[in-house]
C-alpha cells in the first residue's frame, strides 16, 4: 500500500506489517523512517495514511535482514505527531540532510485492529 508520504516496504495489499518508507514529493526516492521519538501518535498517522487499523497496532526497530540497503536515504528522524494528521509529511521531523541514524533504526511497523 501506498500513499504520496508513506508506505511499508511490501506492495502485497494483504500485508499490514513492513519497513515504514517515506518520501517527500512523488518524484523523490523512498527512504526509511528512523525510530528516534517514534511512537503511539506516529504509528497512528503511519497506519491511518495507508488505509489500515489502527487499534492493535505496534512498531519496532526492524531486524537486521529487514534494514534499508545503505544506499537507500533515511527519509525522516525524530518524527513528532500529534496523531490527528492525515500523513506523516504533516508531522515535524529531521530531513535526510540533518539526521543521526542508521539503518539499524529503521521503523517496522505493524497495522492491526
Amino acid at each position: 500500500l501506498v500513499d504520496a508520504s508513506s508506505r511499508t516496504s511490501t506492495t502485497d495489499a494483504s500485508v499490514t506489517r513492513g519497513r515504514l518508507e517515506a518520501r517527500q514529493g512523488t518524484s523523490a526516492p523512498w527512504g526509511t523512517v528512523c525510530d528516534d521519538s517514534f511512537g503511539l501518535p506516529e504509528v497512528t498517522v503511519a497506519c491511518s495514511s495507508l488505509g489500515l487499523p489502527t487499534a492493535g497496532s505496534s512498531f519496532r526497530t526492524v531486524p537486521f535482514n529487514l534494514a534499508g540497503a545503505s544506499t537507500q536515504p533515511i527519509n525522516m528522524d525524530d518524527l513528532a505527531c500529534f496523531g490527528t494528521e492525515s500523513s506523516l509529511d504533516q508531522c515535524a521531523f529531521t530531513p535526510a540532510s540533518s539526521h543521526n541514524c542508521g539503518h539499524g533504526e529503521d521503523v517496522e511497523l505493524s497495522c492491526e485492529a
